[in-house]
């Protein structure tokens, strides 16, 4: 299964969110934007979906920015993912109207697998995933644009 960009904007966005809240103030959708590289409007998306459903939380004002609304060992990888991937389905048997569909187990057997994939995300939490290199490459990240920013 190949995540979608969404899901993986949101799992970066909420990677940095967890460095950052013990180095720095909030910061905004475009710092982050410009520093992944990506498009400031995608982002805005994926900040919007995660502040709704209470990932992120959004502060107003002009020190403002966006933080992680809950503690990263909080934050199980595999609801995040289920989340932004938007779809408990990998195909789509009924818009194809196949003449399978009556008698087909195919279905069944990748919503199962579906199923089990979420479940072992969900063995990891936001803190699991930063252990090791990722946290050093998010504050080089980091580091670099305060020192073209200043």
């Amino acid at each position: 299964m190949q995540l979608t960009r969404f899901s993986d904007l949101g799992l970066r966005l909420l990677m940095y969110l967890a460095v950052n809240e013990r180095e720095a103030p909030p910061v905004t959708v475009a710092e982050v934007a410009q520093q992944f590289n990506i498009a400031r409007n995608h982002l805005v998306k994926v900040s919007a979906t995660l502040t709704k459903y209470g990932y992120i939380q959004s502060i107003r004002g002009r020190t403002g920015g966006i933080v992680l609304a809950r503690a990263p060992d909080q934050i199980r990888i595999g609801d995040v993912v289920r989340l932004l991937e938007g779809s408990e389905q990998l195909i789509d048997c009924d818009a194809l109207h196949c003449v399978l569909n009556p008698a087909c187990g195919l279905k069944a057997a990748l919503h199962h697998s579906l199923m089990v994939f979420y479940e072992t995300l969900n063995t990891y939490t936001l803190t699991d995933v930063l252990k090791g290199k990722s946290t050093g490459s998010i504050q080089q990240i980091q580091r670099n644009y305060i020192r073209l920013a200043g």
